[in-house]
């Protein structure tokens, strides 16, 4: 009579062997590869990305054009509003014909100062930029447990189909060996 239950537990076994790997595995391996698969993931991401390509972004002559209406808004803001706060009497000498020179001489010289200085900015950027160690730092500096609790929440549905792949495994099991005790009785 037992016989029979024995592919019940055998899945029942499945489950719970399917489960204790997981637990095992979330709670036990992972935590303790942290460092190393920071270091995977900061080799994936540099990987992934060109800081070649990202700060070529930034010096594409046709953004730096784009930052002209804007640099020329705030120069005009600053000779004709500026100067004449911070320097009332020569304000008086200075007309519009002469701000207008002092504004396109001020934006002839910030259109060809502006590439040199982005260029030379992201150089340096380039220099202190190491995306590997970036990321390495910031997944070793994760709460193990809220990730853990995290990765659970979200694979759930996997995860229960993990167990239940344990648990049609263990009733086969099971089936196998009742078939296997009926035919040797």
């Amino acid at each position: 009579m037992i016989l029979y239950f024995t592919p019940l537990i055998g899945a029942l076994a499945g489950w719970l062997i399917q489960g204790a790997i997981l637990r095992y595995a979330f709670n036990t391996i992972l935590p303790q590869q942290q460092p190393v698969l920071a270091l995977k993931a900061g080799e994936l991401v540099a990987g992934m990305f060109n800081v070649d390509e990202l700060l070529a972004k930034v010096n594409d002559p046709e953004k730096i054009k784009d930052l002209m209406p804007f640099i020329d808004e705030k120069l005009d803001h600053l000779l004709k509003t500026k100067l004449h706060e911070a320097f009332p009497f020569i304000s008086m000498f200075v007309g519009d014909g002469t701000i207008g020179k002092l504004k396109g001489m001020f934006l002839t010289e910030i259109e060809q100062l502006l590439p040199q200085l982005l260029e030379q900015y992201t150089g340096k950027l380039k220099a202190d930029l190491d995306l590997k160690t970036i990321v390495t730092e910031k997944v070793n500096a994760l709460d193990m447990s809220q990730l853990m609790s995290q990765l659970q929440t979200g694979l759930a549905p996997q995860l229960t189909q993990f167990k239940l792949a344990g648990a049609v495994i263990g009733l086969l099991g099971g089936l196998i060996q009742l078939g296997a005790s009926l035919l040797v009785s």
